[in-house]
């Protein structure tokens, strides 16, 4: 090595077909597109037997080389070809280079196929042959060398870069203003895929907390990014309720008056404008609500949680849309609630049976005749219409996520939307109908020639995190996550689980009569941090805690102490729950009649 971006080869006569490796660069396995780029430059010399040295340097000489890029893993290795593809067996790619020219190439690559090391190495069968002369000590004979230079592996991720360094809030109703943070969190410019673009993980290779910050005295960890985003989120809601009228009082109020009303709203105002009418002899002042300065959030002696919203109608589902709750009643409409403002309001009415299920800062809802994706102004985003279709879908990536069935026939199995003519629905598969599937080996589009993975059993759920989507069936659990998941391949989990709550930071699951929950080291690795006793129907988590709902109780089990403490929600606790949900780090329990708040 020359440079930081340069290899050079020299012809070694005494280690003629033996392989040089670089000790190698750790990556991940990942779906990105990579492109491989570098040069090449070629040289060869002779010495004559006067020994003048001539280098081949304008005349076409051609120095015929082998060598090759590959991923060693804990348990396979994968080699490169020369067309972008990994194989499971070794091999060179053999170069003839042109020592008057240089040799430019590029390879795109189709993702790393494991976790490992990205090695490159050469095979040594470059000439040396340089000999004496015993008679006046002169040398003669040639020898070839190779340089690769200008190094570079670059990784294409689309929009999921930009995303991973920035964070979007939604409209607060509140005081109804957007706010878009966008702030970089890491500074990752030499890493191709740098824990394929995870960029929050806990410790580092000394054990140490790393890119994770907690407040001081707190039990809220988060990302940096996170507590700057909740701390906006919190200055964002001071502005709330404007009320506009006349003011009397003996005092004098000017712009940097603060008025308290601690008997009728129990909350306080500050003196937003005044306006003066001299001719009527008034004045008009608009105050702004200044939540919290006044208002108290003390449960009810005998309960931890308070009142946000008296429902009037039913919960059937709920989910989380950015940070407002998406509610669906059992007549088929749906609500939105907004934890600032505390305001109900109705957002969309179906006539007929609907379901609503997570998606991209938005939700799905399936109507039986095909999928919209909605967002949490109600605005459609996206259509797709499918007859008869009544799964559970979702959105990512731009693109919809449908649960199509896998019919088995007497006379053999084949994809259809429903199961008819003696048909037997064998499992599901995810399909996304507004994507060109091409098979790369046979040129089949759409439909055919594809990886997929088969689900097993009836779909009872699915859940969405900013990469991944989990699909929970009667016989188990499955996760398909587009950045190491090609096409739509998905990792299943033993037999029986079904995954609560998950994101890059936590996993919580039931298995059998146990709630198990899992670090997330990285994307496809996880480490079993907690076992309780005792199946979970409902949870939620914050890099700090995770809240959970088991035989009719409400628990919380914190991270840092390892302690389980349970919370009472006294006055729902007769109304069955329909969601756990962290809104700015405060936990929302979504019961069939009401909304609570836990207050710590």
């Amino acid at each position: 090595m020359t440079d930081s971006t340069t290899l050079k080869f020299l012809g070694d006569g005494a280690h003629q077909n033996h392989v040089i490796e670089t000790c190698g660069y750790e990556v991940q396995k990942c779906t990105y597109k990579l492109t491989l780029e570098y040069a090449i430059r070629a040289q060869h010399a002779k010495y004559s037997l006067s020994g003048s040295y001539r280098p081949s340097g304008d005349n076409e000489y051609i120095v015929k080389f082998y060598y090759g890029v590959k991923i060693v893993g804990a348990s396979a290795t994968y080699w490169l070809q020369d067309d972008g593809q990994w194989v499971g067996s070794g091999g060179f790619m053999m170069e003839e280079a042109k020592t008057s020219t240089e040799t430019n190439k590029k390879i795109e690559i189709d993702g790393i196929p494991a976790n490992g090391h990205l090695v490159f190495y050469m095979k040594q069968t470059l000439k040396y042959d340089v000999r004496g002369n015993s008679g006046g000590g002169r040398v003669y004979g040639e020898w070839e060398a190779v340089s690769f230079y200008n190094m570079r592996l670059t990784i294409d991720t689309g929009d999921d870069y930009e995303n991973s360094l920035r964070y979007e809030v939604m409209v607060n109703h509140a005081n109804n203003a957007d706010l878009s943070i966008q702030l970089p969190i890491a500074d990752i410019p030499n890493i191709p895929n740098d824990r394929l673009i995870y960029s929050l993980y806990f410790t580092d290779a000394s054990g140490r907390p790393t890119r994770m910050w907690h407040t001081r005295g707190g039990n809220d960890y988060n990302t940096l990014l996170g507590h700057l985003v909740g701390c906006a989120l919190r200055y964002k809601q001071l502005p709330g309720r404007r009320i506009t009228g006349e003011m009397f009082s003996g005092r004098h109020i000017d712009m940097n008056t603060v008025v308290q009303d601690s008997k009728f709203l129990r909350c306080g105002f500050y003196v937003n404008s005044i306006e003066l009418k001299a001719v009527e002899d008034s004045y008009d002042t608009e105050l702004v609500e200044m939540p919290g300065l006044v208002r108290c959030e003390t449960p009810p002696q005998g309960d931890d949680c308070i009142l946000g919203a008296r429902l009037s109608f039913t919960v059937r589902t709920a989910l989380l849309c950015g940070g407002i709750l998406v509610l669906l009643s059992t007549d088929n409409r749906i609500y939105t609630y907004d934890p600032a403002s505390r305001n109900v309001r109705r957002l969309l009415s179906y006539t007929y049976e609907v379901s609503i299920h997570p998606a991209d800062n938005s939700f799905a809802v399936v109507d039986g005749a095909g999928v919209s994706i909605v967002d949490y102004r109600g605005v459609v985003l996206k259509r797709h219409d499918r007859e008869d279709y009544d799964t559970p879908a979702t959105y990512m990536g731009g693109y919809i996520y449908l649960l199509l069935p896998y019919i088995t026939y007497p006379r053999g199995p084949r994809s259809v939307n429903r199961a008819s003519d003696g048909g037997t629905i064998a499992g599901y598969y995810l399909n996304r109908p507004d994507y060109v599937y091409v098979n790369s080996s046979t040129g089949y589009r759409r439909g055919y020639g594809y990886d997929r993975t088969t689900f097993s059993g009836t779909v009872t759920g699915i859940l969405k995190s900013y990469s991944a989507i989990v699909v929970n069936t009667t016989k188990g659990a499955w996760l398909h996550d587009k950045r190491v998941n090609g096409e739509l391949l998905a990792t299943a989990y033993p037999a029986g689980t079904r995954i609560l709550t998950l994101s890059d930071y936590f996993m919580a699951e039931t298995i059998g009569s146990t709630l198990r929950i899992y670090r997330c080291d990285s994307i496809d690795e996880r480490t079993l941090i907690k076992t309780i006793s005792g199946a979970a129907d409902f949870a939620d988590h914050t890099m700090g805690e995770v809240a959970y709902h088991s035989g009719g109780r409400l628990y919380i089990w914190t991270y840092a102490n390892n302690t389980i403490r349970q919370v009472r929600n006294t006055a729902g606790v007769s109304h069955p729950l329909r969601g756990l949900f962290y809104i700015g780090g405060e936990l929302h329990i979504v019961r069939d009649n009401a909304i609570y708040k836990y207050i710590p």
